[in-house]
Order: C-alpha cells, then structure tokens, then sequence
C-alpha cells in the first residue's frame, strides 16, 4: 500500500473539521478517482480521533 501524502489527509481532515457534529457528507461529491484515498484518509482520522463514522457502504460520513 502507497503512503498517504500529507496534502491529502489535510484535505480530508479539513473536509471533517468543517463538519458540524451530526452533518452527514455524501462521498459522492469526491470524485471517483479519488474516493479511495479520501476513505483511506478518513479512516486514519477515526483511528486517531475517532470523531466521525462511515455508514456500511461506505457512501456516507457523519461527524460525531
């Protein structure tokens, strides 16, 4: 597996700290070449902070 770049997880991470607790982001709106590295950022960040979750499929992000 590739290294995430820092650009990248600041990226994600910032996408999350604008969220408001309970906001629901629809992955959608990333593109699809560049969902997976969005996940794969968000999931550093719950394993880290552990201030947001995914829905089962993966097509939602809700801060908490």
């Amino acid at each position: 597996m590739e290294l995430i770049l820092d650009k990248d997880l600041v990226k994600a991470w910032d996408l999350v700290e604008k969220l408001e607790i309970g906001e629901i982001f629809t992955l959608a709106k990333i593109p699809d070449n560049r969902r997976d590295l969005f996940i794969r950022c968000i999931k550093q960040r719950i394993d880290t902070l552990n201030d947001c979750e995914f829905n089962p499929d993966y097509t939602k992000l809700r801060k908490l």
